[in-house]
């Protein structure tokens, strides 16, 4: 995954995405995401273990 803005993760049931930022680190087991809330608009920053968002159902989408 590249980190730049066209990149986003996005869950299975297509009613919460996340942009990627970033890498947490040189492993590339955590990421810097950014979402915001649906009822607000809160907008977060956040660091996320990748492994357990897939195993959360989200995958990786770009933008063609």
């Amino acid at each position: 995954m590249k980190s730049n803005q066209d990149n986003y993760i996005r869950e299975l049931n297509k009613n919460h995405v996340m942009f990627f930022k970033e890498f947490a680190g040189e492993d590339k087991k955590k990421v810097i995401i950014i979402d915001a809330t649906r009822g607000t608009g809160k907008v977060s920053v956040r660091q996320e273990n990748i492994d357990e968002l897939f195993d959360k159902g989200y995958k990786i989408y770009r933008k063609k």
